[in-house]
């Protein structure tokens, strides 16, 4: 992981560990970063086998930037069906993210009523990510 933090330091590498921020205009790690255009998500996957590359493996921070993504989707999608204000609480956060370039955690669980069936062939898949308060 902390090679992911190193590059982002490294200006030869500026643009493709690093964006700049949707909410401040500053330069950040790009893992911190939801991608707001197409140009991001190639960034992004250029990052990630750049970084693999060069660990010979996982990296450890791509399955929190992926739920951060999915956050900054699902609640703006929740907010506008609910009337709710969780991507407002998720912009500030994401701000405070940025600011101090945190790494999150992601996991995924499947529960296990039969054991006999495949994880796929299970009715509820249940995705844990990660929380915060506000």
């Amino acid at each position: 992981m902390s090679v992911t933090f190193d590059l982002a330091q490294n200006l030869e590498w500026e643009g493709l560990v690093t964006a700049k921020s949707s909410l401040t205009g500053k330069k950040i790690n790009r893992f911190t970063n939801p991608p707001q255009r197409p140009h991001d998500l190639i960034q992004k996957q250029r990052m990630i086998r750049l970084l693999a590359q060069r660990v010979g493996g996982c990296i450890q921070r791509c399955m929190g930037y992926d739920a951060l993504i999915a956050l900054s989707i699902a609640t703006k999608e929740i907010d506008e069906k609910y009337g709710t204000e969780y991507h407002h609480r998720f912009i500030k956060y994401l701000a405070h993210y940025q600011e101090r370039d945190l790494a999150a955690a992601g996991a995924q669980t499947d529960m296990k009523g039969d054991r006999i069936r495949r994880p796929s062939e299970h009715s509820l898949i249940l995705m844990h990510m990660f929380t915060w308060s506000t």
